[in-house]
């Protein structure tokens, strides 16, 4: 594999109440290492429940290298 970091910037929201839902897009906007270069998107989505703390997430996406 490769090393490095990628670096992001995001937009998220969430409920509060109920089932929690959760949604979080994720841009790479630039990276280290052997990682320089990389492009994409990863898409985060789930719930989280505030009262216990405790949350769950799916994480979708590409990340292209060069």
């Amino acid at each position: 594999g490769k090393t490095g970091d990628l670096i992001i910037k995001n937009a998220g929201a969430f409920q509060q109440g109920g089932d929690g839902h959760i949604v979080d897009l994720q841009y790479i906007v630039g990276a280290t290492g052997e990682l320089t270069g990389a492009t994409g998107a990863i898409r985060a989505s789930g719930a989280f429940d505030f009262a216990n703390g405790v949350g769950e997430s799916d994480y979708e996406g590409t990340i292209c290298l060069p």
